[in-house]
């Protein structure tokens, strides 16, 4: 019968639960991005555009991107971005 080889029985690898560690003690350095990416539909563009001051109301304003069918909206803290929400038609 052969030898059954594993990763510890191979010479100068390190067992593989100890590389994960290690690459999860790194990926937890690393900071993760801070803003919130939204998508939703709806029935029309204009029904969400109707509801704009509910939108500044939750702290989202609009920003015109030039990208035709959709709506481009985003929410700051503290000068800093948190939220993106992207509005598109139900129909895309």
């Amino acid at each position: 019968m052969a030898e059954r080889v594993t990763p510890w029985s191979r010479p100068n690898r390190e067992p593989r639960h100890t590389r994960w560690c290690s690459l999860r003690r790194r990926r937890e350095r690393v900071a993760a991005k801070a803003i919130i990416d939204l998508m939703a539909a709806a029935p029309t563009l204009e029904a969400i555009m109707g509801r704009e001051a509910t939108m500044a109301t939750l702290g989202y304003q609009r920003y015109e991107t030039g990208m035709p069918n959709r709506l481009f909206y985003y929410r700051d803290r503290d000068g800093r971005r948190t939220h993106q929400l992207h509005v598109v038609t139900t129909e895309t």
